[in-house]
């Protein structure tokens, strides 16, 4: 409960920090996830719950999809998501705009 607050209290930081976020898209997220020190439930992405919560609302979805065949998670970010997905599809390709989430989601996959 305290982790889910602690990240609510980020939004004002977010806020403040946006006004001199880079204007072009790419930089931004590059620069985003080159800053990230942290993931998972306690770490610095907002949406990163650090666990399988988002994938079993998407499970009843995601099984009318034919099984044998790869999914691809677009804006895959550091790739806890795909990691996920790759625990039910035969491939799970991640794909990021951003040079630094690719790097983290290599590192974090990891093995």
């Amino acid at each position: 409960m305290l982790s889910a607050l602690r990240k609510y209290l980020l939004i004002p930081r977010l806020i403040r920090l946006s006004s001199s976020a880079p204007k072009d898209p790419l930089t931004a997220w590059d620069q985003y996830w080159g800053n990230v020190r942290s993931t998972g439930a306690s770490g610095d992405v907002l949406w990163d719950s650090g666990s399988d919560h988002e994938l079993n609302g998407y499970l009843s979805k995601l099984a009318k999809l034919d099984p044998a065949l790869p999914v691809v998670d677009v804006g895959c970010g550091n790739g806890s998501f795909t990691r996920l997905l790759a625990g039910h599809f035969p491939l799970a390709l991640g794909l990021d705009y951003s040079a630094n989430a690719i790097d983290r989601a290599r590192q974090e996959s990891a093995g």
